[in-house]
Parts: C-alpha cells; structure tokens; sequence
C-alpha cells in the first residue's frame, strides 16, 4: 500500500534534493508490516509539513489536507471502552476495584 501527498505546484512532496520524501510504502496484514494506523498518519504529517515548510519559507503558501482514511476514523483514547473488549452475555463488565469501568468523555 502507499500513503503519499500530491501537489499541483510541486508533484509528488519530496525535498528539494530528492532525499527525503511524504511517501509511505508497506505491506499491509498481521503478518506484515501491520496496518496504517492514526500514529502513522500524524507521523506523516509531521513529515508533510515540514517539507512544505522547506518549499514555501516564511510561510508564503497555505496547505490543505484532505484525509480518507477510514482506520484513522476508529482512533481513541487508550482507556475509552470499546465494543471489541466487553464480554459478550449478560453478566456485569466489573473493574479490579469492582466497580464499572467508566472514563470520562
């Protein structure tokens, strides 16, 4: 699979020497290089933004990111209850203290 951004001013976002690059490249399953998650889309960001920052200094160009990324739709809080971690049944979903595991939203 690949994750790249795309420009009409400057192609495909790489530096200006060519060494660096936004693209992304993996092999997507449990067995491979897994799947790409939000973390690995902040991360390419990060990388996005400061190779635009290379090509337009003093902030002389405005970019827009558009996403369509269903995975990144699914990111939460580490601690958020989740659907796939509750037990199936009626019986009551306790806590080690033993009360509800709740958090704050």
């Amino acid at each position: 699979m690949v994750s790249d951004f795309c420009s009409p001013d400057l192609g495909w976002l790489k530096s200006k020497d060519g060494k660096r690059e936004a693209r992304i490249l993996f092999k997507a399953g449990k067995n491979h290089d897994g799947y790409f998650d939000c973390d690995d889309l902040c991360k390419q960001i990060k990388t996005a933004i400061g190779l635009l920052e290379e090509h337009f200094p003093n902030k002389s160009a405005i970019a827009a990111f558009r996403f369509d990324n269903a995975p990144c739709h699914q990111k939460r809080a580490p601690d958020a209850l989740s659907a796939r971690h509750m037990p199936k049944g009626p019986r009551h979903w306790w806590g080690k203290d033993g009360k509800a595991k709740m958090r704050n939203t």
